[in-house]
């Protein structure tokens, strides 16, 4: 297996982070929401007929999770990573 270009110390805090956060933060922010809005109706219509790549409904994720999958991905060597609410979800996933 070919070494990792960066360490486990640096893979540990940036691993899986985008260079530019939200908001100009220092730290991906903490996304605490379940629902999002749309601007308007024609901007949800607009959605579906083509999904765009945002997030829709807490349930299946959010910027949080991902950076999260991510990070973990990266230092597990993984090329992605799954995270879950619960054990009986995790187990009833691999089924």
């Amino acid at each position: 297996m070919a070494r990792p270009s960066k360490g486990l110390s640096t893979r540990a805090v940036h691993g899986g982070e985008s260079r530019q956060k939200p908001f100009h933060a220092v730290t991906n922010p903490v996304v605490q929401t379940a629902t999002y809005v749309f601007r308007d109706s024609q901007e949800r219509i607009d959605y579906e007929s083509a999904p765009e790549d945002r997030e829709e409904y807490g349930r299946y994720g959010n910027p949080t999770m991902a950076v999260a999958e991510r990070k973990i991905a990266e230092l597990e060597g993984g090329e992605e990573a799954a995270l879950f609410s619960s054990g009986m979800n995790a187990f009833t996933s691999v089924l």
